[in-house]
């Protein structure tokens, strides 16, 4: 038996509570820097009366893949395929809206310069009018992914960062297309030579086919998630992957033909 002074006993009793305390307040700093990641997604790509994007199909699986890999714990939100107008605004509008989630939601379809997405029911309809009936948002740590061509031109709408996302990966300018490509052929470039990292995890993880497209937006994003030594796991260091991204585009865009790649660009407020 171990016999110990009430004095020293009391003095080891604030000592394990200081240091209970200190994990405690760590956790929770630890937590606030870290908010849970949700990832959603609308893509609309089997028209009947136009070129079916096959490669932004593929592209938003190779996101779903990345992010599913890299965070256990990946909120799994709707991944709507070939939507109705009406359908697109019910998705938007139940997205999360909390403060304590970052939110990824990859968009893609066919756009025309004045901002307007074709929807496979023949439908034409204006960022706009899409916005109208939206709420704004309370708590807006949303990351939009728009990987479609003149995607800039969303931009045009003063409410779109209030009822779309204040955050926004944008795949071309709003006077360009952006193109797919085959990832796994050598033309007009070998693009395993510019995008290692990209090309290697396709053959690991995806792709077997070098018939299968991707977006040019996908294979940065994999190009740039290939870079990080960890994914990102808070407001500023997506806002630092944005930006390898943007760079990684421009650096392309000055090695091959510019009907072959395009330029991203990121929005991000600071946090």
């Amino acid at each position: 038996m171990i016999f110990v002074r009430r004095g020293a006993s009391f003095a080891l009793a604030k000592l394990v509570v200081s240091v209970c305390l200190a994990f405690t307040v760590s956790g929770a700093a630890s937590g606030a820097s870290s908010p849970s990641l949700g990832y959603a997604s609308f893509v609309c790509w089997n028209y009947p009366q136009l070129p079916k994007l096959l490669a932004w199909k593929e592209t938003e699986k190779v996101i779903a893949a990345t992010l599913t890999e890299s965070y256990p714990g990946l909120q799994k939100l709707p991944r709507q395929e070939n939507g109705s107008p009406g359908e697109l605004n019910d998705f938007l509008r139940r997205l999360p809206d909390a403060p304590d989630q970052i939110t990824l939601v990859y968009l893609a379809a066919h756009q025309s310069p004045a901002g307007q997405w074709y929807f496979p029911d023949h439908s034409v309809v204006d960022w706009g009018s899409i916005m109208a009936a939206l709420p704004k948002l309370k708590n807006p740590r949303r990351i939009v992914l728009l990987d479609c061509c003149y995607a800039s031109a969303a931009g045009r709408w003063p409410d779109w960062t209030q009822k779309i996302a204040p955050a926004c990966l944008l795949a071309s300018p709003g006077d360009r297309p952006t193109p797919d490509l085959f990832a796994l052929r050598r033309r007009p470039v070998d693009w395993a030579v510019l995008f290692p990292g990209a090309s290697l995890w396709l053959r690991q993880h995806h792709f077997v086919d070098s018939d299968e497209r991707i977006s040019f937006f996908g294979l940065v994003w994999l190009e740039a998630w290939t870079k990080e030594a960890s994914p990102p796991r808070n407001w500023n260091e997506w806002s630092q992957f944005a930006q390898t991204m943007t760079q990684i585009a421009h650096h392309a865009s000055t090695r091959i033909n510019a009907n072959s790649v395009s330029e991203i660009t990121s929005v991000f407020p600071a946090r």
